[in-house]
């Protein structure tokens, strides 16, 4: 399985490893968002939604941040996309790539292995104190 937030840049890369791997004879799957479905299987993996709290499509950020319409251009306008459409995110993709790995059959044997700890940087405190997440929450 690879997983890769719903943006073009995110998924090219793992879809030429992908591509190498399926020429090997391996199963891939893709959890990434809608809006990349179509490139997914065109390169010849099977593909898994994002749920649509995690979901968004890049070409049209409007539809899941409408206020970016009224923001003008500026750094402002980059805060609030970033925080919508990426960082708002990172919870939901997370619980989201969880489930569809532990939920395979003969998986279960992952929740066993510890997580490996997010490093206390800005951007995780950030997102524990926006989501009142504790970090352990994020990486367990």
């Amino acid at each position: 399985m690879m997983v890769s937030t719903p943006a073009t840049d995110h998924i090219n890369p793992l879809l030429g490893v992908a591509s190498v791997l399926i020429a090997d004879g391996h199963n891939v799957v893709c959890l990434s968002g809608s809006a990349l479905r179509d490139r997914i299987e065109s390169a010849g993996a099977g593909f898994r939604a994002l749920p649509p709290a995690a979901d968004f499509d890049l070409n049209d950020p409007f539809a899941t941040t409408p206020e970016l319409k009224v923001i003008p251009p500026g750094l402002e306008w980059l805060r609030v996309a970033l925080e919508r459409l990426f960082i708002e995110r990172i919870v939901p993709q997370h619980e989201s790539m969880r489930s569809s790995l532990f939920g395979r059959v003969g998986l279960g044997w992952l929740k066993s292995l510890p997580a490996p700890a997010l490093p206390t940087s800005h951007l995780s405190r950030w997102v524990r104190r926006v989501h009142g997440v504790p970090l352990s929450r994020l990486t367990a």
